[in-house]
């Protein structure tokens, strides 16, 4: 049994594989009579499960069987891609089997899965279906690996991933009507499986599954399905703005939309109870601009996925009956309007030759191919296991690894693994540093009562417990642990090596080596000193000295740096003595008077003739033998006759 639970309409049908071909059993249709679904996703599941067991029931009572298990599809809201190719060794004697091939598949959709998981931390995306692009033999794209030979085997695929809670909501609405789901897949999958078989896929062409909440789209070239799109919205926009201009309410708008291209006049009546008459070209035109707008993002998304268009849109679902979507379509495309067609009866017909009356147009494309799919095997299969004692149902595995369906169970990879400490950050002269916290203990898993690895593979109707991992210690370090040089710096200084500690500060705050680090800070360790705090540490005059940094000339203020060159020299305090013209410098000395300096420089007080007057003059000032002298004095003596 075959379930398509839309946005707006809910189809059911029960096929059947004879030896004829395939047999439509039973179909039923029915209408949600409110809103439980927006966009493709389920928002009122009591609502919608109502829906399902009505549709059930009255295919049960068609059928006259019970109905336990069905087929499903999820339409493509918030839709993840990601293409994989994955290759690996073959032994030459050995051909490939089916079950080779499904084993090839499954690793490769595993790899898949890593690389949704390893750039969306949550985990919260399932795979809903996949599609092969190719197979490979001996590095050499091959149709069918069965029972080929070689030395190498590969497949090129791409799988599909939605939230999780999409998948959730729809396993939700199953249980709650007593259904399992036997089988998940992707509603453009399952309708391309229909109106695109292989023989097509070698054309360029873009196959766009329009509902009442999504348009989701799936492009053919090369022999294979290239990629696949979503567009979050699709008829119900097209009935909400016929609402708006024409003041109906949803369920009004929504049954003159439908009768636009059936009738050429209609009435409706509006929510003030008015009755009114109007031609279906006229309210057609009233729609085109929005319609556009939907054609238009349709368009978009095709482009995204093929760059160079399209050859042909082939157009399924209820919402392909939108009127002037096809045009205008087409004209986004720039195509001709005939490349751009309504798939319905006769794509039907090509799988089932009798369909029941008013089950036969485009609506009914996705359902046939959920069906397909799932008789023909294409889709993921479903097996449950439980975990903790709470049932899980694990899609697209034959044999999951515990990892995996911990996973599907909503358990956080930090809970399964351990959370690791938090990390420190702070930066260091300037230079962002990470200091990692300790690593998480991971918990203990027990598959059946039986303690395992989280690589053990599970079965169905395995039970896994297991217990969470514990945190890791956030990060702690300390200044002296992150300073991979010396605790000092080096300079000379009048030729001999200096040895002088660093500065350590976080946060602008002087700090010891022992100091611990806090979240975020500014470390800064450096040589924090001037040529003045140097000195007075070596207890030096610095008044009497002249100073010199790297052989130039510096203040007391400058910063002395690592493999600095300081030079200081006692500042000479000299006087000069000018006995008869004859100058002489020497140096000064405290006390110094007069007398002192003359006798220094070996004046003898004789006079050179009879009469001679010795004149005294300091700073040409008459002077004293007596006179105590300053640095920078002068002292001059001659003789004159005396008058």
């Amino acid at each position: 049994m075959v379930l398509d639970i839309g946005t707006r309409t809910l189809i059911g049908l029960i096929l059947k594989q004879e030896e004829k071909g395939l047999k439509v059993v039973t179909c039923q249709r029915w209408e949600h009579p409110d809103r439980a679904m927006l966009d493709g996703q389920i928002h009122d599941i009591p609502a919608v499960a109502a829906a399902v067991k009505h549709v059930v029931g009255q295919l049960a009572k068609k059928a006259r069987r019970p109905i336990r298990s069905v087929a499903v599809a999820a339409a493509g809201r918030s839709l993840r891609t990601e293409r994989v190719r994955l290759e690996k060794d073959w032994d030459w004697g050995k051909p490939v089997q089916a079950g080779d091939i499904s084993e090839l598949e499954e690793e490769a959709l595993q790899q898949a899965r890593s690389n949704v998981t390893r750039t969306r931390l949550d985990w919260h995306y399932q795979c809903v279906g996949y599609s092969i692009v190719h197979y490979y033999l001996s590095g050499q794209p091959i149709a069918n690996l069965v029972g080929q030979r070689g030395n190498r085997i590969g497949v090129e695929l791409i799988a599909t991933f939605l939230p999780r809670e999409v998948v959730d909501s729809l396993q939700a609405v199953l249980d709650m009507t007593g259904l399992s789901m036997d089988s998940l897949t992707l509603e453009p999958i399952a309708a391309a499986r229909v109106v695109i078989p292989p023989a097509m896929r070698q054309l360029s062409l873009a196959l766009v599954d329009i509902g009442a909440g999504t348009a989701d789209i799936a492009v053919t070239q090369q022999g294979a399905i290239q990629g696949y799109g979503m567009v979050p919205e699709a008829g119900d926009e097209i009935t909400e703005a016929l609402a708006q201009l024409l003041l109906l309410d949803f369920n009004e708008a929504e049954r003159l939309k439908r009768w636009l291209n059936q009738k050429d006049k209609l009435e409706y009546t509006d929510i003030l109870g008015q009755k009114h008459h109007a031609e279906s070209s006229e309210i057609i035109k009233l729609l085109e601009p929005r319609v556009r707008e939907l054609a238009q993002k349709i368009g978009q998304q095709i482009l995204a996925i093929a760059p160079k268009g399209v050859q042909a849109v082939l157009l399924v679902g209820g919402g392909a009956l939108t009127p002037g979507l096809a045009p205008l379509l087409a004209d986004e495309l720039g195509l001709s309007s005939n490349r751009v067609g309504i798939k319905g009866k006769d794509a039907l017909q090509q799988w089932v030759n009798k369909w029941p009356k008013d089950f036969d147009g485009p609506d009914m494309i996705t359902p046939l191919g959920i069906g397909l799919t799932a008789l023909a095997g294409e889709n993921l299969k479903r097996f449950r296991c439980s975990v903790n004692g709470q049932d899980i149902d694990v899609f697209g595995w034959q044999s999951p690894q515990v990892l995996e369906v911990l996973r599907e169970a909503g358990v956080p990879l930090r809970e399964i693994l351990g959370k690791p400490g938090m990390a420190l950050s702070f930066t260091l002269n300037g230079q962002l540093r990470l200091v990692k916290g300790e690593a998480g203990q991971p918990g203990q898993i027990w598959l059946n009562g039986q303690l395992v690895d989280y690589s053990a593979r599970v079965r169905p109707g395995d039970r896994i417990d297991y217990s969470p991992g514990q945190p890791g210690a956030d990060a702690r370090v300390r200044v002296k642990e992150i300073w991979e040089g010396e605790e000092y710096s080096r300079f000379w200084f009048n030729g001999q090596e200096v040895r002088w500690p660093w500065t350590v500060k976080i946060n602008g705050q002087t700090v010891t080596w022992d100091s611990f680090i806090p979240d975020l800070a500014t470390v800064e360790i450096g040589l924090d000193l001037t040529v003045a705090q140097f000195l007075q540490g070596q207890q030096i005059e610095i008044e009497k000295g002249e100073i010199y940094l790297n052989k130039q000339p510096a203040g007391l203020e400058a910063k002395i740096r690592p493999g600095d060159w300081i030079e200081y020299e006692v500042r000479r305090e000299t006087i000069i003595v000018d006995l008869e013209g004859q100058a002489r410098e020497i140096e000064w000395q405290e006390g110094m008077l007069v007398v002192h300096a003359l006798d220094l420089v070996g004046f003898v007080p004789k006079p050179p003739w009879p009469g001679a007057k010795a004149i005294l003059l300091v700073n040409d000032k008459i002077s004293q033998f007596s006179q105590a002298l300053q640095p920078g004095d002068l002292v001059k003596l001659y003789w004159q006759k005396e008058e």
